[in-house]
């Protein structure tokens, strides 16, 4: 094979891939990942905090798929006394309860997207709080009991746990009761009565009950009663302390995202310069193989006229 065609077969070979190359594109699909952040804040929640999520794709319906909404979010304030914990919903989506932290990512119609999903962030964190709630000398003379009282003031949410003791100072036994304000009647009017605390004969007693959260806004009586009639003044030092969770506000940081696959050209562009680039390139082979072919001609023309006639001569 002589080198002009050797050229020229080079050049025809790359100039068939060019048409093979750009036509590879068309051959199948291509989907790119494509992402748009809808939410990115911190979020300071009292009680509750409501917002909804939509976007709008600019995009026909045949340019998009697997849209899907993706998102964290987790309390950033750390206390050592609050027990950190949130409720999250997003729609039928996402239900998530009591949690410091929740990673969610759900598939979503366009249409629905479009109509706003409701995101509901309701704070369920409550601080422990300890503190004294009460101290008090009560003196007992002639009369059989001496009772008191207290309001019991604490957040609606929660139960209230009450720890104390009661002590007589000369070390005289006695009755102790701590009951709410309809045992405390049934106790005055002499009828059963149930209460927090019933301690018989003794001197001393350390107690703890709860009171529940219904009680939040009620009265507290104790009762300090003595055992006999004549017996001595009774003297009763009692203190109390209260442990309750206390609701309190957080701050969360939430991220939502909205991911789906967009159908995508530039693989077309891509192989259509390639198959260009392939194509010049056979089309300059080629174009070298006719030139040398023609070149090569007109320098063998001479050498078959000088043949011709030495022929002839002879």
């Amino acid at each position: 094979m002589k080198f002009t065609e050797f050229i020229g077969l080079i050049g025809l070979t790359l100039i068939f891939l060019s048409l093979v190359v750009a036509l590879i594109p068309f051959t199948y699909e291509e989907w790119s990942p494509k992402a748009v952040i809808l939410k990115d804040s911190t979020i300071t929640i009292h009680e509750a905090y409501s917002d909804t999520i939509s976007y709008t794709l600019q995009l026909p319906l045949a340019n998009r798929r697997n849209l899907t909404v993706f998102g964290c979010i987790g309390v950033l304030d750390e206390y050592p006394d609050v027990r950190e914990s949130f409720s999250l919903y997003i729609d039928s989506y996402v239900k998530a309860e009591n949690v410091s932290g929740y990673i969610f990512s759900f598939p979503i119609n366009y249409s629905e997207l479009g109509r706003g999903l409701k995101m509901t962030i309701v704070n369920m964190a409550l601080e422990n709080i300890t503190e004294e709630f009460l101290t008090d000398t009560l003196t007992v003379y002639n009369n059989s009991a001496y009772a008191s009282k207290t309001p019991l003031t604490f957040p609606p949410k929660t139960s209230i746990v009450i720890s104390g003791r009661a002590e007589e100072m000369n070390g005289q036994k006695f009755n102790l009761y701590i009951l709410d304000e309809q045992n405390f009647e049934k106790w005055r009017a002499g009828l059963p009565f149930k209460s927090y605390f019933n301690g018989t004969g003794k001197s001393l007693y350390i107690f703890t009950f709860t009171v529940p959260r219904e009680k939040y806004n009620t009265n507290l009586y104790y009762v300090v009663e003595k055992m006999e009639l004549d017996e001595p003044t009774l003297k009763v030092l009692i203190s109390m302390n209260r442990s309750y969770l206390k609701p309190v506000d957080i701050k969360v940081q939430l991220f939502i995202e909205l991911r789906w696959y967009e159908k995508s050209y530039a693989h077309i562009l891509e192989y259509a310069m390639a198959g260009l680039n392939a194509g010049v390139i056979g089309i300059l082979f080629l174009v070298s193989a006719i030139v040398l072919h023609i070149i090569q001609k007109q320098q063998e023309a001479p050498i078959n006229i000088r043949a011709k006639n030495t022929l002839e001569n002879s």
